[in-house]
């Protein structure tokens, strides 16, 4: 078995979650489907941060932006594998015996020739924003945190507790190192060859 088994472990799987009624059973539509999984969460973090801070803090929306900016971070981190793996999908093509290369996952679309299969890797291109806008937010936090913790800034800390509070002050940089291993995982899974798979597996491991 190669690493593709064990990363799609970690992936969206629309027939357990049963959303084929909210999206069109065509591979475009499956892709598209993991992705506005990612996106109802978060959007139901904001209808549950809208409705508490009415009812619980009068309204004050500015003072409780903190926690909201924490939990979306939170819900990021905790989709964070599964949307690159969605967003990567379009790309990870196998060879057949009848000489085409088709989409690992959706075997009925052919890679770089098909329609569809253009509009999956635009998809997936715009999809991988994402996590890579949530890994620059990462490293601008974590490169302002000592600055920060000398300036007494609590709103930031609360802001940024997803990224912090399983490290040490001392090894808060480590959220970086764990998100990079997180996201050279998922990207492993690009590479043609199983054994160079298995190996940058093991070296990451």
């Amino acid at each position: 078995a190669s690493v593709l088994s064990f990363a799609t472990a970690f992936s969206f799987d629309l027939d357990v979650l049963t959303v084929d009624c909210a999206v069109p059973s065509t591979p475009t539509g499956h892709l598209v489907g993991r992705f506005l999984i990612f996106v109802a969460s978060v959007l139901l973090i904001f209808v549950i941060y809208g409705v508490v801070v009415v009812v619980r803090h009068g309204m004050a929306f500015e003072q409780r932006l903190p926690w909201l900016i924490c939990a979306i971070g939170t819900i990021t981190l905790i989709f964070y594998i599964p949307v690159v793996m969605a967003a990567i999908g379009p790309f990870q093509c196998v060879d057949n015996p009848n000489g085409l290369r088709t989409v690992r996952e959706y075997q009925s679309v052919i890679c770089w020739v098909s329609s569809e299969h253009t509009t999956m890797v635009v998809f997936g291109v715009f999809a991988m924003m994402v996590p890579i806008a949530y890994l620059a937010m990462s490293v601008l936090a974590v490169w302002k945190f000592s600055e920060r913790m000398r300036q007494g800034d609590v709103a930031f800390l609360k802001m940024f507790t997803f990224l912090f509070v399983r490290y040490t002050p001392k090894h808060y940089w480590f959220a970086l190192v764990h998100m990079g291993r997180s996201l050279a995982f998922s990207l492993i899974t690009l590479l043609p060859s199983v054994v160079m798979q298995i190996l940058l597996t093991q070296m990451l491991m």
